[in-house]
């Protein structure tokens, strides 16, 4: 009995050339972005409770003020370079998007999150920052509860996607992709 390889998809064979020294390039960028996500979510998960929670106004207001710029300025350009860094690597090494349920796992995680925080969360962000800013004792409306309750679970989602990446359960998904199934002859 011999096994026989069908021949990989054109996305995987585009990708197929990422030798070890720029697997190594892409992993370390990735690596670096998704820490740095999970610092500024941490970051963002301590504003928003200390927003909700803050009895000094002007606390208030200025923790609304930087969760609002660490959300514009530095949480985008950190999502969109974990995903496109994640990509990168899921394409072009062994464990591809869709073949083990830990990287699709981390995956829909990551934009579940990213849904949520741009139908949602960002709103929150900018409404309770807009509020604060003319006014640090207006009335929040519960943007703040939402807010706090998200970010925590945010942070928690992210602490989740490494321990993902860390321990790789669950093994393979039925979508091995046709380069990885096998058919005995």
């Amino acid at each position: 009995m011999t096994e026989v390889k069908s021949r990989p998809s054109a996305v995987e064979q585009r990708f197929r050339g990422l030798r070890p020294s720029a697997r190594r390039f892409w992993l370390t960028l990735h690596v670096g972005f998704a820490v740095s996500w999970l610092g500024v979510g941490t970051a963002m998960a301590v504003l928003s409770t200390t927003g909700m929670l803050a009895d000094d106004l002007e606390l208030r207001r200025h923790a609304y003020g930087i969760l609002h710029m660490l959300d514009h300025v530095i949480v985008i350009p950190l999502v969109v370079l974990s995903i496109v860094t994640g990509l990168v690597i899921s394409l072009g090494t062994k464990w591809g998007l869709t073949r083990n349920w830990w990287v699709l796992t981390k995956f829909g995680l990551t934009m579940g999150m990213v849904v949520f925080a741009a139908a949602c969360g960002n709103a929150w962000v900018c409404n309770l920052a807009e509020r604060t800013a003319a006014n640090p004792a207006a009335d929040a409306h519960g943007d703040d509860v939402k807010l706090a309750v998200t970010m925590v679970f945010f942070c928690g989602l992210l602490w989740a996607a490494t321990a993902l990446s860390i321990y790789k359960p669950w093994g393979r998904t039925p979508w091995q992709g046709r380069s990885h199934s096998r058919h005995r002859a």
